[in-house]
């Protein structure tokens, strides 16, 4: 199962499924400047995120969506409890996505369609 504890230790490139995602309900949490080798769709069911990138800092609440590409440095930051959804993509997909982050309006499917994959097991394989 996807669900996470705020203080376990995620690493999605350590799972051989294209997409994988995860689910949490955090508190209080400051994620550090970090990366990823995969590209990232960062997004909540309930409460805002703040995201800090090198040139600019987001406000993410419920209604949006952040992508943030693979190897790109970034700071996740919550204040109070957040529904914390994120869905990794494997780098063979990133030609599809933008190679800037950007943040867009989440439609209600693609919210459901992520939640399922945030909360189904790492091993799930979307793409076939």
């Amino acid at each position: 199962m996807a669900w996470l504890n705020q203080y376990d230790h995620f690493v999605p490139e350590e799972h051989l499924a294209s997409v994988v995602g995860i689910a949490a309900e955090m508190g209080k949490h400051d994620s550090g400047f970090h990366s990823h080798d995969r590209g990232q769709l960062l997004f909540t069911q309930s409460g805002c995120m703040r995201i800090t990138l090198a040139s600019r800092v987001s406000v993410l609440p419920p209604m949006r969506i952040a992508w943030i590409p693979a190897k790109l440095e970034h700071r996740v930051e919550m204040y109070a409890s957040v529904g914390y959804r994120s869905v990794y993509i494997s780098d063979k997909y990133h030609d599809k996505f933008p190679s800037e982050s950007e943040i867009f309006t989440l439609s209600p499917l693609l919210r459901e369609i992520l939640e399922r994959i945030s909360v189904a097991d790492f091993d799930t394989e979307w793409m076939e």
